[in-house]
């Protein structure tokens, strides 16, 4: 990913790493 990342790609992307455990958070 670049600098520049939608915010819907990344509530996508951390959306699926928080369902599998594995999120920012």
């Amino acid at each position: 990913y670049g600098n520049q990342v939608s915010a819907g790609e990344l509530r996508s992307v951390y959306g699926n790493s928080r369902a599998n455990g594995f999120g920012p958070e």
